[in-house]
């Protein structure tokens, strides 16, 4: 079996790993590399996939990755509101 190298490794492409490998790319020539258990990045979709306005802007986010600009959110758990936060940021 082959060995594989790399310098930055990212476990999970989810919103904040596919964000830690994308900053880690912007800022060096390292090697990423990212690897994720699920067949399919983001299914089934388990959160609204909310970015905070000063993350977006950091990371020079535009469409079509933020669809939609909201003014804060309500999360629930199990059917019962549990925390409303009132932050900027993007779909």
């Amino acid at each position: 079996m082959e060995k594989l190298y790399t310098d930055i490794l990212v476990v999970g492409a989810g919103p904040a790993g596919s964000a830690a490998a994308l900053a880690a790319a912007g800022t060096s020539a390292a090697s990423i590399l990212v690897i994720e258990r699920k067949k399919i990045i983001g299914h089934p979709v388990q959160c609204a996939e909310f970015i905070p306005a000063r993350i977006a802007s950091d990371l020079q986010l535009g469409t079509p990755v933020c669809v939609q600009k909201i003014r804060g959110m309500h999360t629930y758990i199990q059917g019962r509101l549990a925390k409303t936060t009132r932050t900027p940021g993007y779909t």
